[in-house]
C-alpha cells in the first residue's frame, strides 16, 4: 500500500509541477514537461 501511494504522489507531484511551470522548471526532474514542450 505504501509503495502504491509514493508512486501515486510521486506522479500528482510531477504532473502539479509540470502544470504550474514547466518553462520554469526547465528539467527539473519531470521528463513529461520536456516531452511536452
Amino acid at each position: 500500500m505504501s509503495s502504491k501511494t509514493q508512486w501515486l504522489s510521486g506522479l500528482y507531484y510531477a504532473d502539479f509541477i509540470s502544470f504550474y511551470s514547466p518553462t520554469q522548471l526547465c528539467g527539473g526532474g519531470t521528463t513529461k514537461s520536456n516531452s511536452n514542450e
